[in-house]
């Protein structure tokens, strides 16, 4: 059963308009490839599309819908594979929660892990320019139990031109 949450059906009035376009994600669990395509297509017809997400087995279509007056799960939730429609009024979406359940984690050298359940401090400079600076804030970075060195390697100033740094 497909659910819609957001836009106008939250009110069930397909009279409701809104003021301005909002973002929408369509959910398909175990969607054949010609589901996914008949998804986009229909997407195409009322707005932008602007990704279509594989997790496994389910796929997430993120849009843009540019028909203020419908409610995209009118046109959406009769189609088939879809189990969802939800408007989404968080900004990231592609790397929120609402898209990803999982945690991101990425594994480092010497057993630092970041997203785990471990709290890393990562310090460094905006922009890298020498060697001997790198070095010298690697100590002090070090010394004041931070596990990960990061640094800018392009910092723009006021024109593209004006570029100062490694």
């Amino acid at each position: 059963m497909c659910q819609s949450r957001g836009g106008s059906s939250a009110h069930h009035d397909s009279q409701l308009e809104r003021e301005v376009p909002l973002m929408f994600v369509v959910r398909l669990n175990s969607a054949r490839p010609e589901d996914l395509s008949r998804v986009e297509a229909r997407v195409a017809q009322h707005g932008t599309l602007i990704r279509s997400v594989s997790l496994g087995q389910d796929w997430f279509v993120l849009f843009r819908s540019d028909d203020l007056t419908s409610d995209p799960g009118e046109w959406l939730c009769a189609l088939p594979g879809v189990a969802g429609v939800q408007s989404i009024e968080t900004p990231y979406v592609l790397s929120s929660r609402l898209s990803v359940k999982d945690r991101t984690c990425i594994r480092l050298e010497e057993g630092v892990v970041l997203g785990g359940d471990e709290f890393v401090v990562m310090a460094g400079p905006c922009t890298v320019e020498t060697e001997t600076q790198v070095a010298t804030i690697a100590k002090s970075v070090a010394a004041s139990g931070a596990r990960v060195l990061r640094g800018g390697a392009f910092k723009p100033r006021t024109s593209p031109f004006s570029f100062q740094c490694l």
